[in-house]
C-alpha cells in the first residue's frame, strides 16, 4: 500500500505541473486514476476524473488530424469509466451518467456537433470562439528538445500563463446565454429527451465495480453486477472465436453458448427483470433496449445473451428488441436524421438502393493471397432483386470503387454491401469495407478500401438503411480506443444513415443470404413512414429464424446487429 501511495503522489506531481503539455499531464492523471481505483479512494478519484474531463477540451481540438486524434483520445482511455464507478459508489447517479457521455465516442461526438459547441460559438460570438481556440493551440505547442533554455523557460512559464487564461475563457463562455454547456455534454434531462419507448442500459464494467445504468423517459435507475467482474470479463472477451478449421467449430460454439450463458445470469437477466417491473404497456410487445458498453463492456454481446436450448425464453432475444449506439449523442442524431430523411424522401423522389456486390476481391498491399471467393453474394443479390423490385428502384454496382460507391450513396435511401470488411488493429478509422479498382496503363485490379473516416466525412440526406454484409463491420479491435466505438458500422452512422446493420464478426455465406433475403421481405412490407419503427425487430425476427435452425450453432448466427433508432 506504502508503495501505491507513493506512486500516485508522483503522478500527481506529474498532473499538477502546469506548465507541461496538457497530454503528458493526463497520461500521469490516468495512470493514477487507475491506482486510486485499486485503493477504493473514491473522493481523491471523482475529485482527480472530473478535473482529466475537464481538460479533455484543451487535449482533444478540431485541428488535429483523424491519426492524431485516435492518439490523443486514446490517452483518456478507462478515465470516463473509472470515473463513472467512483460516483456510483458515492451515489451520485446523474454524474456517472454525464461523465460517460463526455468522456467516451469522444471523435464521433465531435464529428456529429456541427451545431454546437465551437461552431456555435463562432456564430454568435466569434471573437470568444477565436480566443478560445487561440489558447488551446498555445497550450499544446510542444517545446522542441534543441531549444535554448532562456527561451524554453520563457515558453513554459507561457504556456502556464495560456492554461490559466483558457480556464478563464471557458468560464466566461459558460456565462453566455446559450452556451452554459459549452464542452460539457449532455445533460441527463437532455438524454432522456431522445428516448420516447424502451431504455438504453448502459453497462460499465472496471476493476473497481460493474453496473448497468438503465435510462428511460421518466425514470434513471442504477442496479449493481457484482458477477460481471473485470477479471473473469478479461478471460471471456480475450479468447479467440475464430473457426479456420471445420474440425474447431463444435467446440468453439460450445464455449460461445458458455459466454452466453454466464453474460445472462451475471448481466442480462438482471436488467431484464428491472425493466419488465417498469414496463407500463407489457402487451405491446417485446420491449425495445439500446446497449451502450463502456471500459471492459465496450464489446460484449449483450443482444445474444442467454439460455440457448429448445424452448427456452431465458435469453435476450425472447425478451427484447436490442439495438446498440456508440452514445446517447449518436442516438439522438440518429433520430434527427431519421425524421430528416423522411421529409426529404417525400419532398424528392430518391426511393432508390444501392448494392454493392463483390464476390471476388483482388490481394491487398503485402498479402501473400486475396481474400476467399464470396460466391454466397450473388444468390444475395439476385434474392434482393426479387423483393425489392415493387418496391424500389435497385442498382447494382459489382466490383464498384470507393468513389464510385461514394457519389452513389449521397442519392440512394437503403445502401446494401456484399463483400468482405476488415478491422484495422492500429488505426480504427482505416477499418472498412473492401471494394477494387484498377491502376496503371494495363489497369492491374488492387483493393480500394471504402474507410471508416471516407464514409463519415459524408453528409447524406436521404439515407435511411445501410446492411453491411461484410465480416466485423462492427468490430473495433484497437485495445486504447475500445471506447470510441470506431468501426465501420458508426462510420455510416455518422454519415447519416439512421439504421445500420452490421455483423461482430465473420459470417457464413449461407448465413448472409438466407438473414438479408428475411430481412428484406419483411422490412419492405411496411409503408415509408412505419419502416424506422421496423427495422430493429425486422433483423431480429430474421435472425431468429436462421438461429432455429441450429442453437447450437451461435457463431453463425449471433454476430448481426442493428445500430441505430
Amino acid at each position: 500500500m506504502k508503495h501505491l501511495d507513493e506512486a500516485s503522489a508522483y503522478l500527481l506531481e506529474a498532473w499538477s505541473c502546469l506548465n507541461a503539455v496538457p497530454f503528458h499531464r493526463v497520461q500521469a492523471a490516468a495512470k493514477c486514476l487507475e491506482l486510486l481505483a485499486t485503493q477504493n479512494k473514491v473522493d481523491e478519484g471523482i475529485d482527480l476524473g472530473t478535473r482529466i474531463l475537464d481538460l479533455l477540451p484543451s487535449v482533444h481540438t478540431r485541428a488535429l488530424d483523424r491519426n492524431d486524434q485516435q492518439f490523443v483520445v486514446s490517452t483518456f482511455a478507462g478515465v470516463a469509466s473509472n470515473l463513472c464507478s467512483f460516483l456510483l459508489s458515492a451515489n451520485r447517479l446523474s454524474e456517472a451518467l454525464e461523465c460517460l457521455e463526455q468522456g467516451r465516442a469522444i471523435i464521433i461526438s465531435q464529428m456529429l456537433d456541427d451545431r454546437s459547441d465551437l461552431s456555435s460559438l463562432r456564430q454568435d460570438h466569434s471573437h470568444l470562439a477565436n480566443r478560445y481556440q487561440s489558447l488551446v493551440d498555445e497550450v499544446n505547442v510542444p517545446i522542441r528538445q534543441n531549444t535554448p533554455d532562456v527561451v524554453e523557460s520563457l515558453l513554459r512559464k507561457r504556456r502556464q500563463e495560456a492554461a490559466a487564461e483558457l480556464d478563464t475563457c471557458l468560464k466566461e463562455i459558460r456565462c453566455v446565454p446559450g452556451h452554459e454547456r459549452f464542452m460539457l455534454g449532455q445533460t441527463v434531462a437532455e438524454m432522456q429527451e431522445c428516448i420516447t419507448e424502451g431504455s438504453i442500459v448502459v453497462t460499465n464494467i472496471t476493476d473497481f465495480r460493474s453496473d448497468a445504468i438503465i435510462v428511460s423517459n421518466n425514470s434513471l435507475r442504477t442496479i449493481a453486477l457484482p458477477e460481471l467482474s473485470a477479471p473473469k470479463v478479461r478471460l471471456w472477451i480475450r479468447k479467440d472465436w475464430s473457426t479456420k478449421k471445420k474440425s474447431e467449430q463444435k467446440g468453439k460454439n460450445e464455449q460461445f453458448l458458455d459466454y452466453l450463458s454466464w453474460l445472462w445470469h451475471v448481466c442480462v437477466k438482471h436488467i431484464v427483470a428491472e425493466i419488465s417491473t417498469s414496463q407500463t404497456h407489457p402487451s405491446e410487445g417485446l420491449p425495445r433496449v439500446w446497449w451502450i458498453g463502456s471500459g471492459l463492456a465496450s464489446s460484449m454481446p449483450f443482444h445474444a445473451a442467454g439460455v440457448h436450448t429448445r424452448g427456452s425464453k431465458e435469453n435476450a432475444y425472447c425478451r427484447m428488441i436490442s439495438s446498440y449506439t456508440p452514445s446517447i449523442k449518436a442516438l439522438a442524431y440518429a433520430q434527427n436524421q431519421a425524421k430528416r430523411a423522411q421529409e426529404a424522401l417525400v419532398a424528392q423522389d430518391a426511393n432508390t438502393m444501392l448494392i454493392a456486390a463483390m464476390p471476388t476481391s483482388p490481394k491487398g498491399p503485402g498479402d501473400k493471397k486475396a481474400p476467399k471467393n464470396l460466391p454466397g453474394v450473388e444468390e444475395e443479390m439476385r434474392e434482393i432483386l426479387i423483393l425489392t423490385h415493387s418496391h424500389m428502384r435497385a442498382t447494382v454496382h459489382t466490383h464498384p470503387s470507393a468513389d464510385q460507391v461514394l457519389e452513389v450513396l449521397k442519392t440512394c435511401r437503403i445502401a446494401h454491401f456484399a463483400c468482405h470488411g476488415i478491422s484495422d488493429y492500429s488505426d480504427p478509422s482505416n477499418s472498412g469495407l473492401i471494394l477494387q479498382r484498377s491502376i496503371g496503363p494495363d489497369e492491374t485490379l488492387v483493393q480500394d478500401r471504402l474507410t471508416v473516416q471516407r464514409v463519415s466525412d459524408l453528409r447524406l440526406r436521404y439515407a435511411q438503411i445501410a446492411y453491411l454484409s461484410a465480416c466485423s463491420t462492427a468490430e473495433n479491435k484497437a485495445a486504447r480506443l475500445l471506447d470510441e466505438v470506431i468501426h465501420v458500422v458508426s462510420g455510416f452512422q455518422v454519415a447519416g444513415f439512421p439504421h445500420v446493420v452490421g455483423c461482430l464478426w465473420p459470417a457464413g455465406d449461407s448465413e448472409c443470404v438466407e438473414v438479408a433475403k428475411r430481412f428484406y421481405s419483411l422490412v419492405l412490407q411496411q409503408n415509408q413512414p412505419a419502416i424506422n419503427n421496423k427495422v430493429a425487430s425486422a433483423l431480429q425476427e430474421a435472425l431468429m429464424a436462421v438461429r432455429a435452425r441450429d442453437l447450437s450453432m451461435p457463431l453463425s448466427w449471433a454476430q448481426f446487429v442493428h445500430y441505430g433508432v
